[in-house]
C-alpha cells in the first residue's frame, strides 16, 4: 500500500515538474498587476516604474518615505581669457552652504525644501536669503530631477591669475559683494538595463540592489542660468579685468545637454548599495551677454559638459541612511573670454519608509 502511494506521488510530481519550473522562472520578475479593470495610466506607471527582476532588485514594500537631509553645496565661476603669458583668470566661489531639509516621497515622486542653517540663525535681511528647491520623479529606468537655486549672498574671490596683483597666482580668499546667481533646470535619464539596475536605490531610497549590476544610460538636461556681477563692489585690483570684459558682468544662458554614460550599482554586505555614475554630454548653449552699449548679442555654440555622481545607502526596507555626491561642469565661451561653472553637492540623509503595500 505504501509503495503504491509513493508511486502515485512520484508520478504527480514528475508530471508537474515542467509547470513548477516555469513558475519558478516566472517568479523572478515582479510583474505588473493584471490589466483587468486597471486604468491605462496605472498600467503605464507599473511598466515604467515597477517592472523589475527580483533576483537583482528587492521589491519595495512601502508606498511612502520621509527623510531628513543635510546638503553641503558649493558653486564657483571662473572668468578667463587668453593663453600662455596673456592668460588671465578670476574665480568667484560661493561660500560652502550647509542646509537642512525635509523630503517626502510617495512611490516614485519625491519633493523637498531646504534652508540654510547659518542664515536661519542670522538676523540678516530675510529677502537676501539663498533658496534651494528640488523635485524628483524616479523609477526603475526613467527619471527626472527638477531644481531651482537662488544665491544672493556668500560669494568670495578665491583665485586670480595675471590680473596685476602682487603675486601672479593669488589664492587668498576675499569676500565680495554684488554677485548673484540663479539656476533652474532639470536632469532626465534613461537606464537601458532597466529590470536589473535600481537607480533609485541610492538616490531615492525606494528600493535596494540585491546583486551588483551596471548599465549604459542616456541623459538629457536643460539649465537656465543667470549670473550677475556688480563691478563697483569689487576691489580696485580687478577694475582693468572688469572693464575689458564688461559683457561678463551679466550672463544669461540656456544650456541643453545630451549624453551617453555609464552607471554601476555595487551591492555588498546584504543591505548596502553603492553607485558610481559618469555622464559626459555634448551641450548646445544660447548665451546673452550684457555689453557696455546696452545691447544683448546672442552667442550660440557647442560645448562639452560632465556630470559625475556617486553615493552609498544602507537600507533595511523600513529604515535607510547614507550619503551622495554630485559634480557638474558647464563651459560657456565666446570670442575673447569664457565662463566655467562648477557645481558640487554632498548630501547626508536618513529616513523611514511607511504605509505598507497590500
Amino acid at each position: 500500500m505504501r509503495a503504491s502511494v509513493a508511486v502515485i506521488v512520484a508520478f504527480v510530481m514528475l508530471s508537474n515538474a515542467h509547470w513548477l519550473a516555469a513558475q519558478e522562472v516566472k517568479s523572478s520578475y515582479a510583474e505588473p498587476p493584471a490589466s483587468d479593470g486597471v486604468p491605462w495610466y496605472r498600467r503605464a506607471i507599473n511598466f515604467f516604474f515597477f517592472d523589475i527582476d527580483t533576483n537583482y532588485i528587492a521589491t519595495d514594500r512601502y508606498r511612502m518615505n520621509v527623510a531628513l537631509r543635510s546638503d553641503i553645496t558649493c558653486d564657483n565661476y571662473t572668468l578667463r581669457e587668453g593663453r600662455g603669458d596673456d592668460y588671465r583668470a578670476l574665480t568667484i566661489s560661493q561660500s560652502p552652504g550647509y542646509t537642512l531639509g525635509i523630503y517626502a516621497g510617495w512611490e516614485v515622486i519625491t519633493a523637498g525644501w531646504s534652508v540654510n542653517i547659518a542664515e536661519v540663525l542670522d538676523d540678516g535681511d530675510p529677502g537676501r536669503r539663498n533658496t534651494d528647491y528640488r523635485f524628483s520623479l524616479m523609477g526603475t529606468f526613467i527619471g527626472c530631477d527638477l531644481y531651482y537655486r537662488n544665491y544672493l549672498d556668500g560669494f568670495e574671490i578665491t583665485r586670480s591669475e595675471g590680473l596685476g596683483l602682487d603675486s601672479g597666482n593669488d589664492r587668498q580668499r576675499r569676500e565680495v559683494e554684488g554677485v548673484e546667481a540663479r539656476v533652474a533646470g532639470f536632469n532626465a535619464w534613461y537606464i537601458f538595463n532597466r529590470r536589473r539596475l535600481a537607480y533609485p536605490a541610492v538616490y531615492a531610497h525606494s528600493s535596494r540592489q540585491k546583486r551588483s549590476c551596471g548599465s549604459v544610460m542616456l541623459g538629457l538636461s536643460y539649465t537656465l542660468h543667470d549670473f550677475d556681477i556688480d563691478a563697483a563692489e569689487f576691489p580696485d585690483d580687478y577694475d582693468d579685468f572688469m572693464e575689458r570684459h564688461s559683457e561678463l558682468t551679466h550672463v544669461s544662458y540656456h544650456n541643453v545637454s545630451l549624453g551617453v554614460g555609464y552607471t554601476y550599482n555595487f551591492a555588498f554586505l546584504g543591505r548596502f548599495t553603492a553607485n558610481v555614475t559618469l555622464l559626459p554630454s555634448v551641450s548646445y548653449h544660447i548665451s546673452r551677454l550684457e555689453q557696455t552699449d546696452d545691447c544683448e548679442p546672442i552667442y550660440k555654440n557647442l560645448n562639452c559638459d560632465v556630470l559625475a555622481k556617486g553615493g552609498v545607502t544602507y537600507n533595511t526596507g523600513r529604515f535607510f541612511a547614507g550619503c551622495t555626491g554630485q559634480f557638474r561642469m558647464y563651459l560657456n565661451r565666446h570670442d575673447r573670454a569664457a565662463i566655467v561653472n562648477n557645481s558640487a553637492v554632498v548630501s547626508l540623509f536618513m529616513g523611514i519608509n511607511f504605509w505598507s503595500k497590500k
